[in-house]
């Protein structure tokens, strides 16, 4: 006879515990040995670091709360249904929740892997008319199936089995990739060189204007807490476009520092760290001091996408040629 598992309430088998932000404006709350995380420190299915630490001051005079190794945290507002495995004691933001079980019925890793199955239900389920969230009341009446314990764990070993095998094929699919990409630039190199005989030339600095950015003090919190400028280094030119970007600077670190926005539409390249990579933006975009923003000075003369191209070959050829960072002046 089939039995069909019995299903209990998230908050009767889990504490559910949130978190908050240190002020910003009290210097003595950072720059600790506590670790705090917010949604931008979930990146990884494991969490061991963060951007920010804080201090035991912080910790005693604010809301944030310490999340115990081994439990998961889930994002509930930014990033929601975004889930982590804390590998050290970790203190939280106010967009975060700690999952801890209780006696001993659920095991953290299961958890961990039913948070990932619902992800969609929560994110379907998010309420605000800005940024959408559920509240601790939603997750607390979440229905989660039990096992029993012995159960769980092979659940558990299988799936990491399965995921496992998944990160080794995307692995093999990245080198493949990679020897693809081999086999661009002499392409690119062809036709480029082809056209120069043909056509006129000019001076990039003619068709163009050349922007450099900067790093606003990494030591200045109110640069970023709570920053909502997207800001470039070549840590996201992991793609043919930049969408979004995994830090982000407020407005006070835009006007006291040497980072400028580069407008939507343009490409941006890697003078310095990176050297050679470039990059379309899609949205209005700050940028550190190892890039520069390249950007038509007339869109009917120069297409961007032309130009996107043509910096392929340029700057691998000058990379392999110098050896050194390129300048653009």
């Amino acid at each position: 006879m089939i039995t069909s598992l019995p299903h209990y309430k998230l908050g009767d088998i889990a504490d559910i515990i949130g978190g908050g932000t240190p002020s910003k404006n009290i210097k003595e709350y950072y720059n600790g040995s506590i670790l705090w995380a917010s949604v931008r420190d979930m990146k990884n299915e494991t969490l061991d670091d963060t951007e920010f630490k804080i201090t035991e001051k912080a910790l005693e005079e604010s809301s944030s709360k310490i999340i115990p190794k081994d439990n998961i945290i889930i994002a509930t507002r930014v990033g929601l249904g975004k889930v982590c495995m804390l590998a050290k004691d970790t203190a939280i933001n106010q967009d975060l929740k700690g999952i801890i079980p209780k006696d001993k019925k659920v095991i953290s890793k299961y958890l961990f892997y039913w948070f990932k199955s619902i992800s969609k239900i929560l994110e379907e389920n998010g309420t605000g008319a800005t940024v959408k969230g559920v509240q601790v009341k939603f997750i607390s009446n979440l229905q989660i199936p039990l096992p029993p314990l012995e159960e769980q764990r092979r659940i558990v070993g299988k799936l990491d089995g399965l995921f496992a095998k998944i990160d080794k094929s995307i692995a093999l699919l990245d080198e493949s990739i990679v020897s693809a990409s081999a086999l661009m630039p002499s392409a690119l190199n062809e036709v480029f060189e082809e056209l120069g005989e043909k056509w006129e030339k000019k001076k990039l600095d003619s068709l163009v204007n050349i922007v450099g950015g900067g790093t606003p003090s990494k030591s200045n919190q109110a640069y970023y807490v709570n920053g909502l400028i997207k800001w470039a280094t070549v840590r996201d030119m992991n793609t043919e476009i930049i969408k979004d970007t995994e830090l982000k600077i407020t407005e006070q670190a835009l006007k006291e520092s040497s980072a400028k926005i580069i407008s939507r539409d343009s490409i941006v390249i890697a003078t310095r760290v990176g050297l050679g990579k470039v990059c379309y933006l899609a949205d209005n975009i700050a940028i550190n001091q190892d890039l520069k923003g390249i950007t038509p000075k007339n869109y009917q003369i120069l297409d961007v996408r032309y130009l996107f191209n043509f910096f392929n070959p340029l700057v691998m050829r000058r990379a392999l040629r110098l050896r050194a960072p390129i300048s653009l002046r």
